[in-house]
């Protein structure tokens, strides 16, 4: 996976292809990750892929909540984080997915702040 400070080193094409890894990984459809990174998925075979700044700013989010899941959970176990709402005090009765699918950077950002600060404490 791609890490933030990775982000603005990698082309358009590189940032669709771990877009496409992540969307896998996650299990979330074409419309899911198009509200995360808010742009239409581009064609898996594009090469063509042209991001804008926040449309960067969220998949570099993005990325760094999925190398933290990655460096803490297996695969399944990111599956049920993601998706059950056992973080409900933190994030509201939703999930983390629903948290993130509101469509809004803050969040995004709100998420990977609580991720990095479990990690200190560990």
């Amino acid at each position: 996976m791609v890490a933030l400070e990775n982000c603005t080193e990698l082309n358009g094409s590189g940032l669709l292809k771990a877009l496409l890894e992540l969307q896998r990984s996650w299990r979330i459809t074409d419309s899911e990750a198009g509200i995360l990174v808010r742009a239409a998925i581009p064609n898996k075979s594009s090469h063509a892929a042209v991001w804008d700044t926040d449309q960067m700013e969220r998949m570099g989010y993005l990325f760094a909540i999925d190398k933290i899941l990655t460096g803490i959970f297996t695969e399944q176990q990111k599956q049920t984080w993601l998706r059950t709402t056992q973080a409900a005090n933190i994030f509201g009765q939703q999930s983390v997915l629903q948290k993130m699918l509101l469509g809004r950077v803050a969040d995004l950002y709100v998420i990977e702040r609580w991720l990095r600060s479990r990690l200190e404490l560990m």
